[in-house]
């Protein structure tokens, strides 16, 4: 049984290794713009584990209970995937933008199905999954660490030449080797959950506990990932009524505000080194007032915001079209294949995974 479990917490580190370095490594073989068959079979390599990983919690699942033990829930989860895809790919007629979307918008759905056959209890599960891959999110924010700041012209250079832009609201955002804030700051965030609810729940809190809050915290800010920020915060403030201890409470959120005040001052020496500009006291106000206008102006829908013209014009292109697109026609795929065509499409690359599901 050690085995098996072993085998099984292999492949889930093993995934999420590879996913972690996957940005570089498809950079390096294929280029940043690429659109060929190469391109596409390379960056499918993720999928294809993630489905080895799916194939191997169901046999095992079957192997102990011989069935499959399928709930009405999970018949009709399984029944809206396979009408979404079929539906889609006869409205999309478009094969390369079915294979992305499929990939984009229906594969994450799978692991639905790894939580479903795992036959471990919460804690076991936790400590053998969750900790080990959030670990290795924890290193992450120490290696966007490292390139942030002590190499901070390379870093920079390698975004460029990966992504094509350096991504900066007042910093440059850090992105560790994901190359993209967005990723790396929701990567942060959870991770600074989990790593902050074993503060609250273990007794002995190791040092490795308290590093890895403070790289999780310092990736998250630095990344400046607005709803991975709010949601964290929101969350602190849940703490308040789910914990008891007081004291850990009141700790640990006196430190994160210390951290918070050090990493805008270490994000303001390194501007001044880049950009020969910049005070730490008006870069503290700035971010303080960037975070707090902006979450607001999201939240109130406020008109001229970037990500809420998107999310505006997607709902539009649903309004006027409320059967769909057709698959990987919405959303990031949209934007790739069918922005500067006349081929209707909804091609909002938005932060709304949902609306890109009712462009489809």
């Amino acid at each position: 049984m050690k085995q098996k479990i072993f085998s099984a917490n292999f492949l889930m580190i093993a995934y999420f290794t590879f996913l972690c370095f996957f940005p570089t490594i498809r950079y390096l073989l294929v280029g940043r713009d690429a659109i060929t068959f190469i391109d596409f079979v390379i960056s499918s390599v993720p999928d294809f584990l993630e489905i080895l990983f799916l194939c191997y919690f169901i046999f095992m699942h079957y192997k102990k209970e011989n069935s499959l033990n399928l709930n009405f829930v999970d018949k009709l989860f399984i029944s809206y995937i396979l009408f979404s895809l079929l539906y889609g790919s006869l409205l999309s007629q478009h094969l390369k933008a079915c294979l992305l979307g499929f990939r984009l918008s229906y594969m994450p759905m799978f692991f639905y199905f790894v939580g479903k056959y795992n036959h471990e209890s919460s804690e076991n599960f936790s400590k053998k999954y969750l900790q080990p891959v959030f670990t290795l999110f924890a290193f992450l924010g120490i290696i966007g660490f490292g390139l942030y700041f002590f190499v901070p012209a390379f870093n920079i250079k390698v975004i460029e030449k990966i992504t094509g832009v350096v991504n900066a609201y007042l910093i440059v955002r850090m992105t560790s080797i994901l190359w993209s804030p967005v990723v790396f700051g929701t990567c942060m965030g959870y991770s600074l959950l989990y790593f902050v609810s074993k503060y609250f729940s273990e007794e002995k809190i190791t040092i490795f506990t308290k590093i890895f809050i403070v790289f999780c915290w310092f990736g998250l800010v630095l990344s400046v990932s607005r709803g991975p920020i709010i949601c964290f915060v929101l969350m602190q403030l849940l703490m308040f009524f789910i914990y008891k201890d007081k004291k850990k409470i009141i700790r640990i959120s006196i430190a994160l505000t210390v951290l918070y005040i050090i990493s805008i001052l270490f994000a303001s020496m390194q501007q001044q080194i880049l950009y020969k500009g910049g005070s730490f006291f008006s870069l503290f106000y700035k971010m303080i007032n960037f975070t707090v206008k902006s979450a607001a102006e999201t939240v109130t829908m406020e008109h001229g915001l970037t990500r809420v013209e998107l999310w505006r014009r997607s709902w539009q292109s649903f309004i006027e079209q409320p059967w769909g697109y057709g698959l990987g026609k919405s959303g990031h795929v949209a934007w790739r294949f069918f922005k500067d065509t006349k081929i209707p499409s909804s091609p909002y690359s938005t932060d709304g995974w949902y609306l890109k599901l009712l462009g489809e």
